[in-house]
């Protein structure tokens, strides 16, 4: 929200009286101490309404219900660096997690109904499982133009090699299908040490997304043999990338060596979700960033779909299945 005079965004007690001009406020709901506080711009002025969000960001001292969720990138923008030209950005990677939530939902929801569907279900899961490796491929590319417009407003003295910054993330970690040192992405484009780590860091998992994306989607390639089981549905233990990208265990396992499709797909959400926030901490502890616009509350999201992004790490560490 921009265009606000500063005497109005006076009215909200938790907003900084010092709100620098171009920035963005992404949201006017806050919930402290127990209580909802929400406004909205009406006839040029700010009116206090009740109200609370059903899919919507919040500032607060702390998550109205337990499966609330905090993206550190988010809030990093939101408190500190949001500006009109990065909010489809910002928005855009929020959506994309609903998305996924909402996928890793339907995957449980197939699993419970997969009577009604009979030998229809699999297909449901093959379009799911390419649905989720598009949708996290497309967070990094969003996440890509919001690292390139920090790195070029970021300042360093004394540095003459400081180079722009691609619009692909895998432009910046690879060499035509050679990926890049950490060493390798500084000297190219002048990066931080700690910003270059952060590239290398997450290289591995960005090239094996791109090629499950790039097979499913411009050669033509599916997922084949999936297996539906009494627990939930199931690959081979073996089955290429899926074996690249987890692994499973020894409780999990199944005779003929299956094991759960689920833990799978969590950890592609898990490992995006974690780009994304491990960018804003790297970011939080090497520049001197603008004050926060609300001091000392936190930026949660509230979903349709919020218990699966709170299942994760479990789902991921646990191995489970859909049943459990």
């Amino acid at each position: 929200m921009t265009g606000i005079p500063v005497e109005e965004l006076h009215k909200i007690p938790f907003l900084t009286r010092r709100v620098d001009a171009g920035r963005l406020i992404s949201c006017l709901a806050f919930y402290v101490n127990g209580e909802w506080h929400n406004w909205i711009w009406a006839r040029n002025t700010l009116v206090k309404i009740r109200s609370w969000p059903h899919e919507a960001n919040y500032f607060g001292d702390r998550a109205e219900r337990d499966t609330d969720q905090r993206f550190l990138l988010l809030e990093l923008l939101a408190q500190r660096t949001l500006c009109r030209s990065l909010y489809p950005q910002f928005h855009g990677i929020w959506n994309d997690f609903q998305n996924l939530a909402a996928s890793l939902a339907k995957l449980k929801m197939f699993f419970h109904r997969r009577e009604d569907a009979a030998d229809g279900v699999c297909r449901f899961v093959q379009a799911e499982i390419e649905y989720i490796a598009v949708v996290c491929r497309s967070v990094f590319d969003l996440l890509q133009e919001i690292v390139a417009a920090h790195w070029d407003r970021i300042q360093i003295a004394g540095r003459k090699n400081k180079r722009k910054l691609p619009s692909s993330f895998a432009d910046v970690i690879r060499d035509g299908e050679t990926p890049r040192s950490a060493k390798r992405m500084q000297d190219k484009y002048g990066l931080l040490p700690q910003l270059a780590q952060w590239y290398a860091e997450h290289a591995g998992f960005l090239l094996l997304i791109r090629g499950l994306r790039d097979s499913l989607v411009h050669r033509g390639a599916t997922v084949e043999l999936i297996f539906v089981t009494d627990r939930g549905f199931a690959v081979q233990k073996s089955c290429a990338p899926f074996a690249d990208l987890h692994e499973w265990s020894c409780e999990s396992v199944l005779p003929n060596n299956l094991v759960p499709l689920r833990p799978v797909l969590c950890r592609m959400v898990q490992a995006t979700r974690n780009a994304c926030d491990s960018f804003a901490d790297v970011l939080a502890k090497v520049v001197q960033l603008p004050e926060e616009l609300a001091p000392g509350l936190k930026l949660y999201s509230r979903g349709l779909h919020d218990k699966e992004l709170s299942e994760i790490d479990d789902v991921v560490t646990h191995s489970k299945w859909c049943d459990t």
